[in-house]
């Protein structure tokens, strides 16, 4: 399924100072005279289900003090995912949805948004050798003629053993990248300044933990020029999928971003949530574009 949306409506006030960040105190930090704006974006598996009226308004709190301007969720419950969403953006009345993938399962992936977004549609993975499940939901935006495309992902669990789903996640992460090269092409085709691109979500895998270390999925990314959000971090600062117990602590949830002439990419942060909201944690980053 495929679904062109409008030209984008850009904000009239976008944060005007690149590098905004929240301290280890919770002050705001702004550099002075930037001469960039900052857009923000939360990756957010949430685990949504439509029955869960307490569960819907713990997650709308958490998407509040992210106040992201464009958010990724995974794993949408109900018929389609639709109920879900609809009951969440029913509490966050700034947010609208931009699309929503159809994949007839139990996992649906969104992304809602502040900001209209340029194009939106939803795409399955292709069939292979080791054919991942569902796929991903497109969004690109337009700020001044830069264009951010801005992938959801949601790739294969651990389910059954972790080397035995790596060649599914592999295989996700090479046609991601096929689909960003020709994303890319498209936009610059149609006059887009520059072209930076975030993948966002549950990737089910590691750079840090010892069982992933032969995996390739992240790998892929970095290798492509892609910077990883919690390069630099430390890791007790980057746990993303909370223990319940049997397995420990991950950093699952990630931010890959590809940064556009005169694009800065900032740092990932966790917002510190516990099992009640999601056993996955809020990633949040911003990126800052030149102004015009």
């Amino acid at each position: 399924m495929i679904r062109i949306l409008p030209a984008a409506r850009v904000r009239e006030q976008l944060f005007r100072d690149f590098g905004v960040f929240r301290s280890p105190f919770g002050r705001l930090i702004k550099p002075k005279d930037s001469d960039r704006s900052e857009n923000s974006s939360c990756a957010f598996r949430c685990f949504l289900s439509e029955s869960e009226e307490s569960q819907i308004a713990s997650v709308a709190r958490e998407l509040l003090k992210a106040d992201a301007e464009i958010v990724c969720l995974q794993e949408l419950k109900g018929s389609k995912g639709s109920d879900a969403i609809e009951r969440l953006l029913a509490v966050l009345p700034e947010y609208r949805l931009q699309m929503m993938s159809e994949f007839r399962g139990t996992q649906e992936i969104a992304i809602i948004s502040k900001i209209d977004a340029h194009t939106a549609f939803a795409e399955q993975f292709e069939k292979a050798e080791a054919t991942p499940p569902r796929g991903f939901v497109h969004a690109s935006f337009d700020f001044d003629g830069h264009r951010l495309l801005v992938y959801s992902v949601h790739l294969k669990s651990n389910y059954g053993g972790v080397q035995a789903n790596i060649p599914k996640r592999e295989e996700a992460a090479r046609q991601l990248l096929k689909h960003v090269a020709l994303a890319t092409a498209s936009h610059l085709e149609e006059g887009a300044k520059s072209v930076s691109v975030i993948l966002a979500g549950d990737f089910n895998t590691s750079l840090r933990a010892d069982q992933f270390s032969d995996e390739t999925t992240a790998r892929l990314f970095l290798e492509a020029g892609y910077d990883w959000g919690f390069r630099g971090i430390p890791e007790s600062k980057t746990i993303t999928w909370l223990s319940d117990g049997r397995y420990p602590d991950a950093v699952f949830d990630h931010f890959f971003c590809l940064s556009g002439e005169s694009v800065i990419c900032g740092r990932s942060t966790t917002l510190p949530t516990d099992r009640k909201v999601s056993d996955h944690r809020p990633v949040v980053m911003r990126i800052g574009f030149p102004k015009e």
